[in-house]
């Protein structure tokens, strides 16, 4: 039979795979004696298994980038492709657990997220009853959901006399804004009034955050600015900060935010995925930039203190020592006065994926220059003659580089099969610094 005959049929085999795996929800996946029986059918070979746990990465990375941007759509899309093609791994039914309470948080609380993310949860403990995040989140779910339950109640009980009270209130207290509504909208241009564009009702304040909690775990975490704001009928918080790695190595973090008015009571509760299991591990000396906008489906009027805690903390006992080497750097853009960096290559990795060579690094950069930079954009090269990897390191959505702080971003770059990338070394170019 032709080679390519054979291999198209095994390509086959594989997609109907895929596509019986696919029958089964991400959220009731098959029991383990049917899951036995479809691999006993099948019998993948080490190529197919091998290509499998590729597409399970490519989706899980997809995911982890959509939750950067907060595109919880996307992200639970790609974590729910990537339990249907695990069903047998608990991890990742919690990490889809955790997308969908997070979306259902965003929309008001809405019932059938919550409810997707509780049966996720439960599955995994099904599959690993010992499953530390499972029941981690679970137990945290319980919790915000008595917050969420105590503050529905005490508005409930409130007597109508009250709600009068407070809606007079309200109304003498944006009396301004009700008296803008019959006035013409203005702007100014050239220093004269123009009348006909609307400008929207921004307002924010700073607040406090408690980070007890943290700090009682070991986890310096700097605060730089805590933002609680509005725009026309939206509230929503804007925190910027710093975590820097404890004296142990640190890999996926979950924090969960709460916002508490004056009694101490949460008005809202939210996951926050700092890291995932995908990013580079944090060894002590390097940092990590906090940066998340959330909007809330709850008034941040009562609020009075955010609080940041840990629902996960991942320490990591490294199986062999790490393998650092130094990169160059050279400068193609601009030198600012007084700017320098140092880069290190970290945990360097390449394997073969069907066409391409893949090369895994983890590349850690340090401010040895200038007080501090707040955008920085790079490319990774292994030589003139081979394609390089662009990497936005620094971007002025995110806190700036303090002089001495050194962060850590995982690279991925694809050449071509026949490459020999073991006598290359990684030279990081700088584009752009400012």
């Amino acid at each position: 039979m032709p080679e390519t005959k054979v291999k198209s049929q095994k390509t086959d085999r594989l997609k109907e795979y895929i596509e019986r795996l696919r029958h089964w929800p991400e959220d009731d996946p098959p029991s383990p004696s049917r899951l036995r029986a479809l691999q006993r059918e099948f019998r993948l070979s080490r190529k197919e298994e091998a290509r499998l746990t590729l597409l399970v990465e490519n989706h899980l990375r997809r995911g982890e980038a959509a939750l950067k941007v907060n595109d919880l759509d996307s992200a639970a899309a790609e974590f729910a492709r990537a339990a249907q093609l695990r069903p047998d791994d608990a991890h990742t039914k919690v990490e889809l657990a955790g997308v969908y309470l997070q979306r259902s948080l965003i929309r008001g609380y809405g019932r059938g997220d919550r409810q997707r993310a509780v049966r996720l949860a439960r599955k995994a403990l099904e599959l690993n009853p010992g499953n530390s995040e499972a029941h981690s989140f679970l137990q945290e779910y319980r919790r915000m959901n008595a917050d969420f339950r105590s503050v529905r109640n005490r508005r409930r009980a409130l007597p109508l006399v009250f709600i009068i009270l407070i809606c007079t209130g309200m109304l003498w207290w944006g009396r301004e804004r009700i008296f803008k509504l019959f006035r013409p909208p203005v702007r100014l241009i050239d220093g004269e009034v123009e009348t006909d564009i609307e400008r929207p009702f921004l307002e924010t304040r700073e607040v406090p955050v408690n980070v007890e909690m943290l700090e009682s775990e070991g986890i310096p975490l700097e605060i730089i600015s805590a933002k609680l704001g509005r725009r026309n009928e939206g509230s929503y918080f804007h925190i910027l900060g710093r975590l820097e790695s404890p004296e142990r190595p640190l890999g996926a973090v979950d924090f969960i935010v709460r916002g508490r008015n004056t009694d101490g009571l949460a008005v809202f509760a939210l996951p926050w995925a700092l890291r995932g299991q995908e990013d580079p591990a944090l060894i002590p000396g390097d940092t990590q930039p906090l940066a998340t906008f959330r909007w809330l489906s709850e008034s941040e009027e009562d609020v009075r203190e955010l609080e940041i805690a840990a629902v996960r903390l991942q320490e990591i006992e490294p199986d062999a020592p790490l393998s650092i080497e130094d990169a160059e750097v050279v400068w193609e853009a601009p030198r600012p006065e007084g700017a320098a960096i140092k880069a290190q290559i970290r945990n360097r990795t390449t394997f073969e994926a069907y066409d391409r060579q893949v090369l895994m690094i983890d590349l850690a950069v340090e401010n040895s220059g200038r007080l501090e930079l707040s955008r920085l954009l790079v490319n990774l090269s292994l030589g003139p003659e081979l394609p390089g990897s662009s990497h936005s390191a620094i971007s002025s959505d995110i806190p700036a580089m303090k002089r001495g702080e050194r962060r850590v971003w995982g690279i991925r770059m694809n050449f071509p099969l026949d490459t020999d990338l073991a006598e290359h070394p990684v030279t990081l170019r700088v584009t752009e610094a400012g």
